[in-house]
């Protein structure tokens, strides 16, 4: 005896084979009704009865109807697969939307595999995969009224069928529509097959785009389905992002037919008070609206509900963040205002309002007794170095070491020669850490690191390495932070215990990415320079080229 998956494979293939014969039912001996009829016979199992109900006076039945047997049957084999696996197991969630999606309606294991390309593993995510777009496919037109260029649907009936070879490797499926004021033509390239889908006499719905050619009306590639389906044509459409294996038509029947299943399972997440102050939909209608729209008005209001509620599960997770590192201890990194001053006399310049406030907030922080997450942005040129400079000053001085990463060597560098001159007449011992380095200055400056005696280490990956360790380190200063990967900063911060952090960016960043990168952040913005800029350009012609040079 045959085992479950041969036989449903073995259907699979006839089923296929009945598309391509035209539904002649002459895909198996003794009929597909007769086929079906054996298989139920030899597969003990509750979900198979409903291809006997679905299969019955197939023989019948005219092509039309054939086809949409077929294509049922093909929707009901995913289940068999669900069938055979959960038949003898009581195991399986019944009710919830957590369940993995292979036993949603339609999917089993086969399809599951494909949808888990899509990040759809359960059937929220299901529910929650929204259409990338919708298209209105509602204007149906009469053929007479078509023009070039448009994009409508026709509804019309069958009158001719054929398959055209103008060349090798090249086959032409074409069909003549007709309603009552004129003939239009469908053409489908390489796709021969679909002449067998089609039967003279039969009211189909055509959706694409109108050409004129050669004196007539024509349409290349377009969706189709008979006419009273009103499933991919004459509505609104939505179209999703879509996989080998899957076609967006495919995945929006799945969509469908769960949909209807699970409704009522779809949790309110938004409070009822939000909803009313914003004028959004409840999330089960919102799901409707974006999937099954009626008007273009109401699938926007439904994806504006479902954006506020992704932004405002985010944002509260932000918050959670943040209240969950406010809770954490850090050590207190206080100085007098005496010992700020000294720094700030020993600066060759003032600084500036701006520069004072961000001085001022990560003083603050550094104080508090918890660690400090903080973004530092500014212009090229506004004076983030020398507020680093400040932050690793107060850190040092609180008998804590400061770790000062670039992205590159040459940006290490620059900090660390600028920031020598700056800080070493305060008696503050600064190192440069770099993979260039010779090896035994790398090691020496390592030991140096480890026991204490550097103050600021400033270098680039080779700080994270696993070979660096710090005596007591306490301020962790990343320039240029989008250069760098989350893992990367975390790897910094876990050479010490509860690290103060503090980021700098000269790049503007867009408040969404910001709200994604630095969500659990607070932002300080160094909005003032301490001169104007004066920025001039020049063109030179190439043989002044060493002169510029010079």
């Amino acid at each position: 005896m045959s085992s479950p998956k041969e036989i449903t494979e073995r259907l699979r293939k006839i089923l296929q084979l009945e598309k391509q014969t035209g539904y002649q039912d002459t895909a198996v001996l003794g009929g597909l009704e007769g086929f079906i009829a054996r298989m139920v016979e030899q597969m003990v199992i509750p979900s198979v009865t409903p291809l006997l109900e679905r299969v019955k006076s197939y023989g019948a039945k005219s092509v039309v109807e054939r086809r949409e047997v077929v294509r049922e049957l093909e929707d009901l084999i995913p289940t068999l697969e669900f069938s055979k696996e959960t038949a003898h197991s009581s195991s399986a969630p019944e009710d919830s939307l957590k369940k993995p999606i292979r036993y949603a309606k339609g999917v089993g294991d086969q399809r599951a595999k494909l949808l888990k390309k899509l990040g759809i593993e359960t059937m929220e995510d299901l529910l929650m995969y929204l259409p990338r777009r919708i298209e209105d496919r509602s204007v149906i037109k009469k053929i007479a009224q078509l023009q070039h260029g448009e994009r409508v649907t026709v509804q019309g009936r069958v009158r001719a069928l054929d398959v055209i070879k103008p060349r090798p490797n090249l086959e032409i499926a074409k069909i003549a529509i007709q309603d009552n004021t004129g003939v239009l033509y469908a053409v489908w390239f390489n796709q021969p097959w679909l002449k067998t889908q089609f039967a003279k006499g039969e009211r189909v719905s055509l959706y694409g785009q109108v050409e004129r050619l050669y004196g007539g009306l024509q349409m290349s590639n377009p969706i189709w389905e008979p006419a009273e389906a009103n499933f991919l044509t004459g509505q609104l459409v939505p179209i999703y992002p879509a996989t080998q294996g899957l076609t967006p038509a495919t995945l929006y029947r799945l969509i469908r037919e769960n949909y209807q299943l699970y409704r009522v399972q779809i949790s309110e997440i938004l409070p009822e008070e939000i909803r009313t102050r914003q004028g959004l939909l409840p999330r089960s209608e919102a799901l409707k609206a974006i999937h099954f729209p009626m008007a273009i008005e109401e699938f926007e209001q439904a994806r504006k509900t479902l954006a506020f509620e992704e932004l405002f599960i985010f944002q509260l997770g932000v918050a959670l963040e943040r209240q969950k590192m406010v809770q954490q201890p850090a050590p207190k990194l206080a100085i007098s205002d005496e010992e700020l001053e000294e720094f700030s006399d020993a600066l060759p310049f003032r600084l500036t309002s701006a520069q004072a406030r961000v001085m001022a907030e990560i003083r603050r922080d550094l104080a508090s007794g918890h660690p400090m997450n903080r973004l530092l942005q500014g212009d090229v040129g506004s004076g983030k170095t020398i507020v680093a400079a400040g932050a690793a000053y107060i850190a040092i001085k609180a008998s804590r070491q400061t770790a000062l990463m670039a992205p590159t060597e040459i940006l290490a560098q620059q900090h660390y020669e600028r920031l020598v001159p700056l800080l070493e007449p305060l008696g503050l011992r600064v190192a440069l850490l770099i993979g260039s380095l010779p090896a035994a200055v790398k090691e020496e400056t390592q030991q140096a690191v480890a026991a204490g005696d550097v103050d600021l280490i400033v270098g680039t990956h080779a700080l994270i390495s696993e070979g660096v360790s710090f005596s007591s380190l306490g301020l962790a200063i990343i320039d240029e932070q989008h250069r760098f990967g989350v893992i990367q900063r975390a790897t910094l911060e876990e050479k010490g215990d509860h690290v103060h952090v503090l980021v700098m960016s000269a790049t503007p960043i867009p408040r969404t990415i910001m709200l994604t990168l630095y969500g659990q952040f607070e932002i300080s913005i160094i909005d003032e320079m301490p001169y104007p800029k004066d920025i001039r350009t020049y063109w030179i012609s190439d043989d002044k080229r060493e002169e510029v040079y010079r």
